[in-house]
């Protein structure tokens, strides 16, 4: 398009320039693209419309997208006829609004409609903004009037639960205490007679109670505490009692003995660890007592019977063979 002092620098006659400008440019695309999505009527008359519009050369500039204020008015003021330019564009804009007039009575009934459509748009979205200021007071009342009973509910629920705690606890302490109670009258039965002491018994109430104590946490407690020691001290007793009667009936190889000591080490809960010992300690015992018998140097330097009841004073020595077969002859005519 030609500015507008291109426009008065033309050698053409104004005739020319006004057929010149009568000459219906085409629509730009990004406007006919726009008409695609209309209806047919009212893509042709605003097709119409837009194509008087754009017939005009001023109002061009302004519908391109690149449009650039600062350089159309650069332009407008190096084109030496500034007054001239001010002028065309107020033409254009007096163009404009006339036609925008012209719309927008053409158009009375479907604007008057699509107000009412706002209205009705309107109108029910101030009823949907009510019912959820509704629903929201209705959801705090409702929060307000659960959040007490719901608050109490958990207190008492965690108090209930403390006191099935305390309970449950009361009771391994009452029965931690009774079986105390039965391995101290167990103990002080015996004082006067030792020997009377049911030692499997005692192992047996002092390995409940430990495991009593161990298993439900019993430790803290002041009572409990206080028996703990006291049948720490007796269990100590007991497996000193215990070891004791078992080495007796090793030694006198006396079985009832040895079920007894086994039997108080079972109740314990230590009896592998003291067969083991005990394994341990007889076998080194026999080891000992085999390598002083088969000691060559005790046997040759000691005199009398020697291991297995041999009489000599050590190993034959050579020579003394006919010695010792005369010794045999005389044996056998004795008891002949």
């Amino acid at each position: 398009m030609a500015s507008p002092a291109a426009l008065q620098r033309s050698p053409l006659p104004s005739s020319a320039t006004a057929s010149s400008s009568c000459i219906p440019s085409p629509t730009p695309l990004y406007l006919q693209k726009s008409l695609l999505f209309l209806p047919s009527s009212t893509y042709h008359r605003r097709s119409f419309s837009l194509r008087l519009i754009c017939q005009r050369p001023y109002p061009l500039p302004f519908l391109s997208p690149s449009f650039s204020s600062t350089s159309f008015s650069s332009a407008a003021l190096s084109s030496g006829s500034p007054a001239s330019t001010a002028e065309h564009l107020h033409h254009a804009i007096r163009l404009l609004e006339s036609q925008l007039r012209t719309e927008v009575l053409s158009r009375h009934t479907e604007l008057l409609n699509q107000l009412s459509s706002l209205k009705h748009a309107e109108h029910a979205l101030s009823t949907v903004r009510s019912a959820v200021s509704s629903l929201q007071s209705s959801v705090r009342r409702v929060r307000s009037e659960l959040s007490e009973p719901h608050k109490s509910i958990q207190s008492k629920t965690l108090q209930l639960s403390n006191l099935h705690c305390t309970t449950e606890l009361l009771q391994h302490t009452i029965r931690a205490l009774r079986l105390s109670k039965k391995l101290r009258d167990l103990i002080s039965a015996s004082e006067t007679e030792p020997e009377k002491l049911d030692l499997a018994k005692a192992a047996q109430l002092h390995c409940e109670i430990l495991n009593m104590c161990s298993e439900y946490d019993l430790m803290g407690i002041d009572c409990i505490d206080e028996e703990l020691n006291w049948v720490k001290e007796i269990g100590e007793r007991l497996r000193d009692e215990a070891m004791k009667v078992l080495e007796r009936g090793m030694e006198g190889l006396n079985q009832a003995e040895v079920g007894t000591g086994l039997q108080v080490f079972y109740n314990l809960g230590e009896l592998k660890v003291t067969v083991e010992q005990l394994v341990n300690k007889y076998k080194g015992i026999g080891v000992k007592s085999v390598s002083v018998a088969l000691d060559m140097k005790a046997i040759s330097s000691g005199g009398g019977y020697g291991p297995g009841g041999v009489r000599g004073s050590g190993t034959p020595q050579i020579g003394e063979g006919a010695g010792q077969r005369s010794d045999l002859a005389e044996d056998g005519n004795m008891y002949g």
